[in-house]
């Protein structure tokens, strides 16, 4: 590098700077994957079981590859030592053609796995009860014991009491994990209001507004730890979740030997909403059978109570990343069935609703309700064909999200915390995904 003056080293004395070869290009990688997958599986009825065998095969072949950006560091440094780099500004056309001959455009690294699974589950009721058949999980699944998902977890009861306990620095705590023999059945109010309409033989209109309170919610993992000892008070409230042992001093309430998290009745649910389904058949001829058909729901009302007691509203509720509830989706269909072939085009729309605010300090109005910019509807389109003209083959074609449409962006980061700029539950980032499947049925 040449030598410059500088302001804190003697005169012309080298000076260590950072330097960013963009010369070389902008970094880029290409990552190509091929997979295969074949299943095959029988199911039935057995002597009362059902029954469900199934056999996978997959297989994944991984390669990346630089494209641009990519150099010999090492390569570049003998260069830049030849004096001939210039790393204030472009290069000469002869340097360039240098610095473009230390880039690495290989192969970088590849994998291939494959997994071979088998499987197979046999089940059947155990009594009929007033409700109705009683069975093989929530109640009766293995208990098994683990640890908190959080280093975190400080015992906020027993740390107020003496803060010089090891466990009060940092630390995890055990969990118990599966099903409760105790579990309550859930309860549910259920009001619904149907109304049918036929203006014509070949179309109908169908409404159903329902209203739900569910009660005795199961809910799988019951409270978490990392709620239970989040405060003191939410410790205090839930104390039948905390399993301690005897206490070490007068006062001590004794340190936590685990946290119930097997699965509990807990909170209520109320929803309310409406249901449209609508069919248009238009009349069949020569060309073949058209139908035209829209199915979406409004839902008007979702809250579901809190640990605290309160309610939550979950409909456009952005605050409840991988929980979010759109107020408005339906789908729409257009279809085309001849003898042999049977083609369904369909729209996919769901209701666009207003992002968290950007930064730490989000911004509210005058009734604390949060205002930031609006994550715009999802529409997308998908496609598909199938050939039925041999007996007891269906050979299918078809694509989902057909024109590529990206997700909107939206502040919050979603269900997973090192995943931003989309939220999951709302739209899918994958884009177009194309299929095509053949199938046989024995009869």
């Amino acid at each position: 590098m040449a030598m410059v003056r500088s302001l804190f080293t003697s005169n012309n004395a080298p000076i260590a700077a950072k330097f960013r070869s963009f010369a070389s290009g902008l970094r880029s990688i290409e990552d190509q994957a091929d997979s295969n997958r074949v299943a095959l599986g029988f199911k039935g009825l057995l002597a009362d079981w059902d029954y469900d065998v199934g056999l996978l095969y997959n297989s994944s072949r991984v390669s990346e590859s630089p494209t641009a950006g990519y150099f010999s560091q090492s390569g570049l440094a003998e260069l830049f030592d030849s004096g001939v780099v210039n790393p204030f500004g472009p290069q000469t056309a002869a340097v360039q053609s240098q610095i473009d001959a230390l880039g690495f455009n290989q192969e970088a690294f590849h994998s291939v796995t494959s997994l071979t699974e088998l499987d197979a589950k046999a089940s059947r009721q155990l009594m009929t009860l007033p409700a109705g058949d009683l069975s093989l999980a929530d109640l009766y699944a293995p208990v098994t014991q683990g640890v908190s998902g959080v280093l975190g977890n400080l015992d906020p009861i027993r740390c107020n009491f003496n803060p010089d306990l090891p466990e009060c620095s940092s630390g995890q705590v055990a969990v118990l994990n599966g099903g409760n023999p105790n579990l309550k059945p859930e309860k549910s109010e259920n009001f619904t209001l149907g109304l049918v309409w036929e203006p014509t033989m070949n179309s109908s209109v169908s409404l159903d507004y329902y209203k739900i309170r569910l009660r005795d919610t199961i809910t799988p993992g019951g409270l978490g730890a990392n709620l239970i000892l989040s405060s003191a008070a939410f410790e205090s409230q839930y104390s039948q979740y905390v399993v301690r042992g005897a206490p070490t001093a007068a006062g001590d309430p004794g340190p936590i030997l685990f946290i119930n998290q097997t699965n509990q009745n807990l909170f209520n649910t109320v929803t309310d909403g409406v249901d449209i389904d609508t069919h248009w058949r238009f009349r069949a001829d020569e060309t073949g059978r058209w139908t035209a058909g829209l199915n979406g729901t409004y839902i008007h009302r979702y809250d579901s109570q809190q640990p605290d007691g309160t309610y939550l509203g979950l409909v456009d509720n952005v605050g409840n990343a991988g929980s979010l509830i759109s107020r408005w989706r339906y789908r729409a269909t257009l279809n085309w069935d001849t003898e042999h072939w049977n083609t369904t085009l369909a729209y996919n729309f769901q209701l666009g609703y207003r992002d968290t605010p950007a930064g730490l300090a989000p911004a509210t109005d005058a009734n604390g309700n949060p205002i930031g910019p609006f994550v715009p509807a999802v529409r997308t389109t998908d496609a598909q064909t199938s050939y039925i003209g041999i007996p007891n083959w269906v050979i299918t074609v078809g694509a989902r999200n057909l024109f590529n449409d990206f997700p909107p962006y939206t502040n919050l980061p979603g269900t997973n915390p090192f995943q931003t700029g989309y939220d999951p539950s709302y739209s899918d980032s994958r884009g177009r995904f194309m299929y095509a499947t053949v199938t046989y049925k024995w009869k």
